[in-house]
């Protein structure tokens, strides 16, 4: 998808590379290209950030097993900005995932690097696990970089798109919004079906950030 733009007499059309389609309503799910799509003076509203997972090997697997072992959060405290964790679940060969909001950064799509660095990589032992974790060692068997969408308030947008009545604008689902995905999709349905109204969702609305 390109761009969307009113009908006359309502509706929506919607411009891609192949060219117009046009339909009585249209949702908007552009996730970490949300900004493309936001209206141009709510565009900066929207950060995409770059988050890391790691995944750490373990001395002995039947510590971190489900069951034995705890999916976890732990919250900032002296001067550590906390960091959260699940157990092995893949397997002997796995190991355990981790993961802190200390090295996630804002990062614009164009120039996201996808890549982790082994610096990343040590920070993420020396911080978040090494002083907290008894068991779980140095070497990272695997790293993955994700994208969130946040806005002022951490909160998702749910709006009618201020240029095109008739499109639905939704900030999820983009990494941290996954989790969410069954209670998103029944809410957004039943806007587009118009079994919802977004009377019901004026804090999700696009104009609090401006109130």
């Amino acid at each position: 998808m390109q761009a969307i733009a009113p009908i006359n007499g309502g509706g929506v059309r919607v411009l891609t590379e192949g060219g117009g389609l046009e339909a009585e309503r249209v949702v908007i799910t552009a996730g970490r290209w949300v900004r493309e799509f936001a209206p141009a003076t709510d565009a900066g509203l929207f950060q995409t950030i770059r988050q890391v997972t790691f995944w750490f090997d373990v001395g002995d697997i039947r510590a971190f097993q489900p069951g034995r072992f705890p999916t976890y959060i732990w919250g900032p405290r002296e001067g550590n900005s906390g960091h959260y964790g699940f157990p092995a679940a893949d397997g002997e060969l796995g190991g355990i995932k981790v993961a802190s909001e200390g090295l996630a950064r804002s990062e614009a799509m164009e120039r996201f690097e996808r890549e982790v660095s082994q610096e990343e990589i040590r920070r993420m032992y020396e911080q978040s696990v090494r002083p907290y974790l008894n068991g779980v060692e140095a070497r990272c068997i695997r790293a993955k970089t994700c994208v969130f969408v946040k806005t002022p308030d951490c909160g998702f947008v749910f709006d009618r798109h201020p240029g095109c009545p008739d499109a639905i604008f939704t900030s999820p689902c983009c990494g941290i919004g996954f989790k969410f995905a069954p209670a998103l999709g029944e809410l957004i349905a039943g806007l587009a079906t118009g079994q919802r109204d977004f009377s019901e969702l004026s804090r999700f609305a696009l104009n609090r950030f401006h109130s």
